[in-house]
């Protein structure tokens, strides 16, 4: 049974790191205020994932990684490789270490809070490794899931599935004009969000009550969640400090210089950057960078693909068999290789340093 194990679940997620033990809640959030572009007769609705910090702090994982994540990456793999599903069960017996609804941790101060956002098609449960590093420094992590870019479970068991793959069978165009519009949406999202974590804050019923520090708030964000992280520090006021993993200028066309504290990471290895349309948009970010001193820096990760920013390393590395498969079968550009795990401990470490400058003055 021993070798049974090691061969299905090799290893968990990396243990925090922080002081702070992690929580994890979930909001379903109705914008009464807008209808959803993809469907007329609805309101926009969004699920959010909040990692925060508790007192209970532990080397033991608690919780096994989201199911419906899971089952999202797991197609994932199998459509970029070629591994068939089964040879990736396995990795349901993957941990991490949240502590789903546990009780905020006691302190004297509150939390900054942290808007997380997803690239298309991802989720942000796929972010884990970093949403739940910053929970246990000291941040609230309020991840949103941009319903229809990313495959969405409502409490009532609706599931929402991403529009992005059918999109793409329509032509490059149509697929353009259709990102487009969910990234406009994706922004009034983020505001919405923001507004109701004054809600949180102020009524006596929330667990968050007085407990988030909405002064400094920060984010991050992925991919497209990258340029929308730039998007919303350009033009709302209430975001203190960005970063941005791996992403283009879709959220900053006219290049206007940043005039709040902005952190770029770039893979160099990435798709994104490989032809010659990202030649020129990485000259470009170069170039926003250079107008944007001193607030924006630029800090690249060699020999890492764009999937490095997402959990998926950590979940190729789970098992015996799917760290063997990856080897030989590239998936998602070097998102497989121990470099990417190497490359998000650096990624870490930099976002923590810089959060802690920016948000908490430390």
């Amino acid at each position: 049974m021993q070798i049974l194990k090691k061969f299905f679940n090799l290893n968990n997620f990396s243990i925090p790191t922080g002081t702070y033990g992690v929580g994890k809640a979930e909001y379903h959030l109705i914008d009464l205020g807008r209808k959803e572009t993809n469907n007329q007769a609805i309101h926009r609705e969004l699920m959010v994932h909040i990692w925060y910090p508790t007192d209970t702090k532990t080397r033991a994982p608690k919780t096994s990684y989201d199911s419906d994540a899971m089952a999202n990456m797991r197609e994932f793999i199998k459509r970029e490789s070629g591994i068939p599903l089964w040879l990736l069960s396995g990795l349901d017996a993957t941990l991490v270490y949240t502590d789903n609804n546990a009780k905020i941790a006691a302190s004297d101060n509150s939390f900054p809070a942290i808007i997380a956002t997803h690239g298309s098609g991802t989720m942000i449960q796929h972010y884990t490794w970093m949403c739940e590093e910053l929970a246990s420094q000291g941040y609230v992590i309020v991840g949103i899931n941009h319903t229809y870019m990313a495959t969405t479970r409502f409490p009532d068991g609706r599931m929402i599935y991403s529009l992005l793959n059918q999109k793409k069978q329509e032509g490059r165009q149509l697929l353009k004009r259709w990102k487009q519009e969910q990234f406009e949406v994706a922004v009034q999202d983020v505001k919405f969000v923001i507004d109701y974590l004054s809600k949180f804050n102020s009524q006596p019923t929330s667990q968050f009550y007085k407990r988030l520090d909405l002064a400094h708030i920060g984010m991050f964000g992925h991919s497209g969640g990258g340029s929308l992280t730039m998007r919303m520090c350009l033009e709302d006021k209430r975001i203190k400090a960005g970063v941005a993993f791996d992403s283009g200028l879709r959220g900053n066309l006219d290049l206007a210089p940043l005039h709040i504290p902005f952190l770029e990471i770039v893979a160099k290895k990435s798709r994104i950057w490989a032809d010659a349309e990202g030649k020129i948009e990485r000259e470009k970010l170069n170039q926003l960078c250079k107008s944007s001193q001193p607030v924006m820096t630029i800090i690249e990760l060699d020999d890492v693909g764009h999937g490095s920013f997402t959990d998926l390393p950590l979940l190729l590395h789970q098992t015996i068999l799917t760290q063997a498969l990856s080897k030989y079968i590239t998936v998602d550009l070097d998102a497989s290789s121990t470099c990417a795990i190497k490359a998000q401990s650096i990624a870490k470490n930099v976002t923590i340093n810089f959060f802690d400058k920016y948000l908490k003055q430390i």
